[in-house]
């Protein structure tokens, strides 16, 4: 015996698919944007990316010295996921051991000692968030406003009307669960011309704008948490005055101050640990170059230590 499948049940499964797959764009956009945010001179690119990846998943990560150069490697540095099994009175980890998932040999085995074997980096002051976890209430407003924007489009295309009456209840609360998944209808009564009219005259593209810059609202958000530049477009300061843009780029900056200290204070535990010659940093890729700084500081001195402009 073949099942029956409803029709709304179709819709749902298409606008949960709908939803997914926004989400999966979203948060894969913005894991790419984390991955690519730091770069590093002492540690190679596959060392970098894999700290980052660390950071996005779990919040931290272990570094530990190689006794040889393997493939891949720039600084002479391992690192591997870490489980702790001992604290001391700060809840600070102080023995644990290391995740080796692909069976290395140059992983080490057994306990380790926090400090002496292993040095724990950590993506937050909190020592548990991992970056993805803080960010998924941002995920969840944005893929929001992308649902909200696709009902309102869908809704451009075909209107729905339904007849509300004392005696067609049920009919109503059947079609009312679609809008649980986001589709597009009206329920208004059919005695109710400015109602018919309302829903027949389908959706004004204000509404699409106010929506879209919802969506912007919360991207910026989202921006600003994790320290990226949300205010870098000629056209959105140009819809800013002067006071929003310098408070926006404080704020952000100060997100990514935070963010940054740990991460400085990973590479200085690390040469604190193993050595100096172990030191390695972090740095935010939209930080300023080094070039553009002693251009600013020549600059300066054959102006007689003032800036370079033209006020």
């Amino acid at each position: 015996m073949t099942a029956k499948i409803s029709k709304n049940s179709l819709y749902k499964n298409h606008t949960y698919a709908v939803r997914d797959s926004i989400r999966a764009n979203v948060v894969g956009r913005y894991y790419n944007l984390w991955l690519s945010s730091r770069i590093s001179k002492e540690l190679s690119s596959s060392q970098t990316l894999y700290v980052m990846r660390a950071f996005w998943h779990d919040g931290k990560v272990a570094a530990f010295p190689l006794v040889a150069p393997i493939a891949d490697v720039k600084a002479l540095l391992g690192f591997a996921s870490f489980v702790p099994y001992a604290w001391n009175m700060f809840d600070e980890p102080t023995k644990g051991t290391l995740i080796n998932a692909r069976g290395f040999d140059y992983i080490p085995h057994g306990e380790v000692a926090v400090g002496k074997d292993v040095v724990i980096g950590y993506a937050f002051a909190d020592r548990v968030s991992g970056v993805y976890s803080l960010c998924a209430p941002f995920f969840d407003k944005i893929v929001n406003d992308e649902m909200a924007i696709y009902k309102e489009v869908q809704s451009l295309k075909k209107t729905r009307l339904f007849a509300a009456s004392p005696d067609s209840y049920a009919q109503v609360n059947q079609e009312m669960e679609a809008v649980d998944s986001d589709q597009a209808f009206g329920v208004v009564s059919v005695q109710d011309p400015k109602a018919v009219t309302a829903v027949l005259g389908g959706t004004d593209g204000n509404v699409l704008q106010v929506l879209y810059n919802a969506r912007s609202k919360d991207e910026n958000a989202l921006n600003t948490f994790l320290g990226f530049d949300n205010v870098g477009s000629f056209e959105k300061k140009e819809r800013m005055n002067d006071g929003e843009v310098e408070s926006n780029t404080a704020i952000t900056q100060n997100y990514s101050d935070s963010i940054q200290m740990n991460l400085d204070a990973f590479g200085e535990d690390v040469a604190k640990a193993f050595g100096e010659g172990f030191r390695f940093s972090l740095i935010p890729t939209n930080a300023p170059k080094e070039e553009e700084a002693e251009a600013e500081e020549t600059g300066e001195a054959e102006n007689g230590g003032q800036p370079n402009g033209n006020d």
